[in-house]
C-alpha cells in the first residue's frame, strides 16, 4: 500500500489556486493599460480636433480678407473704366472737329482724368502744339496734322489700358510696341450697333443710325426669313420688277399682339405698327441682349431693358426673340389690323426649364448691354 500525500493545512472548496490568482493580476493590468490607453488616445485626438479648428478659423479669416481685397480691387477697377470712358468721350470728341479747329481742344481735361507719367511723351507733345499770333496758315496745319497724330495715339494707349483692366490675367501689350492707328477727322471707328425694338430714338449713350419700321415674314407663311428687320423709312432701289413674282420672298410690316396690359401696363398697342432704330454706342465695342434680366453683369453697361417678344408658338413663320424696350412705341398711323409679321410677349414653361427660378407662364425680361 502506498503512502498517499497529504496537502498541508484544510482544502476549502471554490479557493482559487496560485495560477488562478495570477492570471486575475494580469487580467486587471491588462484593463488598466487598455483604458490608459484610451484616454491617451481621446485626449490626442481632442488636441488634433481643437488644432483642425484653430486652423479652419484662421483660413476662413484670410478668405474673408481676401474676399474684401478683391472687392476693393473690383471697385477700383470699375472705378478706372469709368475714368477711361469719360477720357475716351474727351477725345473722340476732338476727332470730330474739322482739322482747322482742332487745335482749340483743351489737354488740360485730359490731365484731370490721368496723370500724365501714365501717358508719358504723348501729353508731352500736345503743349508744344500751342498755336501762337506768329504761326502761318501752314504752321496751323502742319499743328493739326501733330495733333491728330497724338489724339490717336492717345486713343491708342488708352486701348490698351482698358484692355489691361479687362483682362488683368493677360500680358497687355506695352505702348511703346502697339503701332498707332491712324484716324480721319470725322470718320470714328469701332463701337457696338444694336437695334432698339418699339422705339423711334436711341438711349442718351447711342447715336441714332435711323429710326425705320419693324418688318418680317408673314406670320403664316412658312417660308422666307426667320428673323425680323428694322427696316429704314427711306428705301433706296437698285434694279427692280414691280409686281409680285412667283420665284420671291415677302417681307410685311409687324404689329404688336397683346390680348391683356401684361407686360406694358396697356394692352392699347394691340395691332399696332412697330418702329424700330438702330443704335451706335461709340463707346462700347460689343453689345449683348440677355433674355430674363434686367440688370447687367458687372463691367456692362444697359441701353435698355424691356420684355421678350417673339412670334406666336403656333404660327408657321416662327421668328427670333427680340428684347422689345419696356416703354414702347406706336408706328405713326399703324393702327389698322393688316397683320404681317407678329409680336407676342414670350412666357416660361416650365419641365426642361427650371422651376423655380423661372415660373410657369410669367412673361420674362431682358436687357441689351455694352461693353
Amino acid at each position: 500500500m502506498s503512502a498517499e500525500k497529504v496537502l498541508y493545512g484544510p482544502i476549502e472548496p471554490g479557493t482559487p489556486s496560485r495560477g488562478e490568482r495570477a492570471a486575475g493580476s494580469r487580467v486587471s493590468l491588462v484593463g488598466v493599460f487598455g483604458a490608459a490607453a484610451l484616454f491617451t488616445a481621446a485626449v490626442v485626438l481632442a488636441m488634433v480636433l481643437n488644432n483642425m479648428s484653430q486652423q479652419m478659423a484662421r483660413d476662413h479669416e484670410e478668405i474673408m480678407i481676401l474676399k474684401t481685397r478683391a472687392e476693393k480691387d473690383r471697385l477700383e477697377t470699375m472705378a478706372m473704366m469709368e475714368r477711361i470712358t469719360v477720357l475716351e468721350s474727351l477725345i473722340r470728341g476732338v476727332e470730330h472737329f474739322p482739322p482747322s479747329h482742332a487745335e482749340e481742344f483743351d489737354t488740360g481735361s485730359v490731365h484731370e482724368h490721368l496723370e500724365a507719367e501714365d501717358l508719358g511723351d504723348v501729353l508731352t507733345a500736345d503743349t508744344e502744339d500751342v498755336p501762337s499770333d506768329k504761326d502761318t496758315p501752314r504752321d496751323l496745319k502742319k499743328r493739326s496734322r501733330r495733333s491728330a497724330s497724338n489724339l490717336a495715339e492717345l486713343l491708342t494707349r488708352i486701348s490698351n489700358l482698358r484692355g489691361a483692366l479687362e483682362s488683368p490675367d493677360s500680358d497687355a501689350p506695352e505702348a511703346q510696341d502697339t503701332p498707332v492707328q491712324k484716324r480721319e477727322f470725322g470718320h470714328p471707328t469701332g463701337g457696338a450697333v444694336y437695334i432698339r425694338w418699339g422705339r423711334k430714338g436711341c438711349p442718351s449713350t447711342a447715336t441714332r443710325l435711323y429710326s425705320g419700321i419693324a418688318g418680317g415674314t408673314h406670320f403664316a407663311q412658312a417660308g422666307g426669313g426667320t428673323n425680323y428687320l428694322c427696316l429704314p423709312k427711306n428705301p433706296q432701289w437698285g434694279s427692280y420688277l414691280d409686281g409680285h413674282q412667283l420665284s420671291s420672298a415677302y417681307i410685311y410690316g409687324a404689329e404688336y399682339e397683346l390680348s391683356h396690359d401684361v407686360p406694358f401696363g396697356s394692352k392699347s398697342l394691340h395691332n399696332q405698327n412697330v418702329p424700330c432704330a438702330v443704335c451706335h454706342n461709340l463707346h462700347h465695342n460689343n453689345q449683348l441682349m440677355i433674355p430674363a434680366r434686367k440688370t447687367c453683369p458687372a463691367g456692362w453697361f444697359p441701353e435698355y431693358d424691356g420684355y421678350l417678344m417673339a412670334s406666336y408658338r403656333d404660327h408657321a413663320g416662327a421668328k427670333e426673340f427680340v428684347c422689345m424696350d419696356k416703354k414702347p412705341e406706336a408706328e405713326t398711323g399703324g393702327h389698322l389690323n393688316q397683320d404681317g409679321a407678329l409680336f407676342y410677349p414670350v412666357e416660361a414653361v416650365c419641365g426642361s426649364l427650371p422651376c423655380p427660378n423661372y415660373v410657369q407662364g410669367r412673361e420674362l425680361t431682358c436687357v441689351v448691354c455694352s461693353q
